[in-house]
């Protein structure tokens, strides 16, 4: 049984995959998304405890997607990891 999700955040899919690859190995539940505007769905959807994201995005940047994540109640204080 995974012990948690984790939100894993990258435009780079071979990055992703493999942050994703690496979070399943060690027990835990990836969700992964690949570019700004599918993350706050993602993470309403999988209610990740912790997220590790791309500080350098097309569109944006990591600061702008904690940004987002803190306005939610169950963003507030979740763990991130840039």
């Amino acid at each position: 049984m995974p012990i948690a999700t984790i939100l894993v955040v990258d435009d780079e899919a071979a990055i992703a995959d493999m942050l994703a690859e690496f979070v399943s190995r060690i027990g835990h539940t990836p969700a992964v998304a690949y570019d700004i505007p599918s993350v706050l769905p993602l993470f309403k959807e999988k209610k990740p405890t912790m997220a590790l994201l791309d500080f350098m995005m097309p569109g944006g940047d990591g600061g702008q997607i904690l940004q987002s994540l803190r306005g939610t109640p169950e963003g507030a204080t979740l763990p991130v990891v840039f």
